[in-house]
C-alpha cells in the first residue's frame, strides 16, 4: 500500500528545504575559504601547520599589538591601520577595534572626583592631611571653601580663599592627583553635582566625629544621591579644631603656639591680622 500523498508532498518539501540550507552552508563555506586565501595572500593571517589558526581578528591584533589602542593615534584605527601596512582591513576587525577605543575614551572619561568642602576657617595641618591621604585614592580632589550659616567666621572668605589655595599650591606634585581650591555658596551637595564629584570627602578625628558625619553621609545619599569618603587623620590632629584655633586667637593667645597645627602661611596671616 502506497504512501498517502500528503505524506509524499512532506518529504519532499522537507527535502527540498533540507537541500537549500546545506547549500547555502556550502555556498557560505566556499565564500569563507575564498577569503581567508585572499587575506592570506595580502599577508593578513599567517598560518601554520602546528599552530591552530586564531582568525583574521586575533592574528592581526596579536601581530600588531601597538594597535591594541589608538590613544595615540590622531586618525581612526581604520585609517591609521590601512595608512601603516598598506592593505585592506576586514570590516569586523575595524567594528572591533574601533569598539576597543571606545571602551578606552569612556574609562578615561570615568574620573573619580571628590570633593573636600568646608569653612576652612582658619585652614589647619589636618585639612592637609586628609587631602594628602585622598590624593593617593582620587583621581582629582576639588576643595571647596564655603560658607557655613551656623558659624561667625574668623577670616573672610577672600582670605579663606587665598590661604588655602597658596597651601595647595605647596603640595608636592608627584605625590598625588591634582587639588583645586574653588569657592562656593549654597548647597554642598549642589555644588558637588557642578563639579562632577563622585563622593564628598570628609576627615574623621575621633568617634565623636563619626557619629556625627555618619548622620550626614546618610541624608546626603537619600536628598542627593552622593556617597561620603571617610579618612581618618593623623593622631596629631585628633583634636585639631579651627573652632579651638578661633578661640585662641580672639581671646588674645599666644598664636605661635598653634605652629604644630596650622600651615606656616596660616600662622603668619594670624601674627598680622589676628
Amino acid at each position: 500500500m502506497g504512501k498517502p500523498l500528503a505524506s509524499v508532498v512532506g518529504t519532499l518539501v522537507y527535502k527540498k528545504d533540507a537541500d537549500d540550507h546545506y547549500g547555502r552552508r556550502r555556498i557560505g563555506l566556499e565564500s569563507q575559504l575564498r577569503q581567508t586565501k585572499e587575506r592570506r595572500g595580502n599577508g593578513l593571517l599567517r598560518l601554520s601547520a602546528n599552530k591552530p589558526n586564531k582568525g583574521p581578528c586575533e592574528e592581526a591584533i596579536r601581530r600588531h599589538p601597538r594597535e591594541r589602542g589608538c590613544r595615540a593615534m590622531n586618525s581612526t584605527p581604520t585609517q591609521s591601520y590601512s595608512a601603516q601596512r598598506g592593505t585592506p582591513l576586514n570590516s569586523k576587525i575595524g567594528q572591533i577595534r574601533v569598539g576597543l577605543c571606545r571602551m578606552t575614551t569612556i574609562a578615561a572619561m570615568a574620573e573619580h572626583v571628590a570633593l573636600y568642602a568646608g569653612s576652612f576657617d582658619p585652614p589647619t595641618l589636618g585639612h592637609i592631611d586628609v587631602i594628602s591621604r585622598a590624593r593617593r585614592m582620587f583621581d582629582r580632589i576639588v576643595v571647596g571653601v564655603g560658607e557655613n550659616p551656623n558659624k561667625q567666621h574668623m577670616l573672610t572668605p577672600k582670605d579663606r580663599l587665598t590661604l588655602m589655595q597658596n597651601i595647595v599650591a605647596d603640595l608636592p606634585g608627584a605625590d598625588g592627583a591634582p587639588v583645586e581650591v574653588q569657592a562656593y555658596g549654597g548647597l554642598t551637595v549642589d555644588f558637588a553635582r557642578a563639579v562632577g564629584a563622585s563622593a564628598l570627602l570628609r576627615g574623621i578625628r575621633n568617634v565623636t566625629d563619626l557619629a556625627s558625619e555618619c548622620q550626614l553621609a546618610i541624608a546626603n545619599r537619600q536628598v542627593a544621591n552622593i556617597e561620603s569618603a571617610f579618612i581618618i587623620t593623623d593622631e596629631r590632629y585628633g583634636f585639631t579644631s579651627s573652632s579651638l584655633i578661633r578661640q585662641i586667637v580672639e581671646l588674645g593667645g599666644d598664636i605661635q603656639k598653634l605652629s604644630n597645627i596650622v600651615p606656616a602661611a596660616v600662622l603668619e596671616h594670624l601674627k598680622q591680622h589676628g
